[in-house]
């Protein structure tokens, strides 16, 4: 029993590091390669979007004003 429990544990902490390594890859993919090349693409209006969106989830961001 405690065995099975063990192997339960290791393959949970297995998917859980591989769900971690998987998200940081796809930040670091949106953050150094995508959204500068929005940028690039559409300039000024894309800079405003991102600076009222939210990069992922959560309240959008407020305005300076």
């Amino acid at each position: 029993m405690f065995q099975q429990f063990l192997l339960i544990a290791e393959c949970s902490l297995l998917t859980l590091l591989l769900t971690v390594a998987l998200l940081i890859g796809i930040h670091l993919y949106n953050v150094k390669l995508e959204e500068p090349y929005l940028e690039r693409i559409f300039g000024e209006e894309y800079r405003r979007y991102k600076e009222s969106t939210p990069r992922y989830f959560g309240m959008p961001k407020r305005r300076n004003k």
